[in-house]
């Protein structure tokens, strides 16, 4: 299946979404105009994001999802747990998340992320979006947009545009995010004491953070 004839659910429907970033605080918030805009496309939809334990933060309290799932990288791991535990850990989520029966995993990630590819097939979700290298094919990724590095777009922009698949644009808007006690402490040049930031790149407000769009 190719991207000029995705399977689109229409506005009424019920699909069950997941969105995984992987990545850093950061390239999580760039993701949150892609949340808010699925689930003003998809009102009665399930959205749910699979994250890390290091970036998971950055949804708390967000009310356009309405699950979020966290694993633990190895490096991420406190000093009394061992490796296996936190491999173990994984698996037993991914088991849970094979339970949920997403219709659609989207990769938010500007580019192809062959990591959150495997994840989205261990999860078993029905329909995988997200960016191919030029001149590739990934069975698996049966909604793929070619990914154009010569754009030079912010990743903002990247991650967003994947939602044309899906046959939604947007226009300029604004999204909030409320740094918590954690997230300031460990990205302190993101939230700054005085209101102002640079998370994703873009200095504004962080709470709220402003993060323009403008898709024609």
């Amino acid at each position: 299946m190719n991207v000029d004839s995705p399977p689109v659910p229409g506005k009424g429907a019920r699909p069950r979404i997941l969105v995984i970033r992987r990545d850093n605080i950061g390239d999580l918030v760039c993701t949150t105009p892609l949340i808010f805009a699925l689930r003003e496309r998809f009102p009665r939809a399930h959205i749910a994001a699979l994250v890390n334990t290091y970036n998971e933060a950055v949804l708390s309290g967000n009310p356009a999802v309405d699950a979020v799932y966290a694993y633990e990288k190895g490096k991420h791991r406190g000093e009394k747990r061992s490796i296996i535990s936190v491999y173990a850990g994984r698996l037993k989520l991914m088991m849970s998340l094979r339970r949920e029966n997403f219709d659609y995993a989207i990769l938010a990630t500007p580019g192809f992320e062959p990591r959150s590819l495997r994840l989205a097939r261990i999860v078993g979700a029905r329909h995988v979006l997200g960016y191919t290298e030029p001149g590739k094919a990934h069975p698996s990724l049966d909604i793929a947009l070619t990914y154009d590095r010569s754009r030079n777009r912010h990743q903002v922009e990247d991650v967003f545009s994947l939602l044309r698949a899906l046959g939604w644009t947007a226009r300029r808007r604004r999204h909030a995010f409320s740094p918590t006690p954690r997230i300031a402490a460990r990205e302190p040049r993101s939230c700054r004491p005085d209101g102002r930031g640079s998370a994703c790149g873009i200095r504004a407000p962080v709470a709220p953070l402003a993060l323009p769009h403008a898709f024609s």
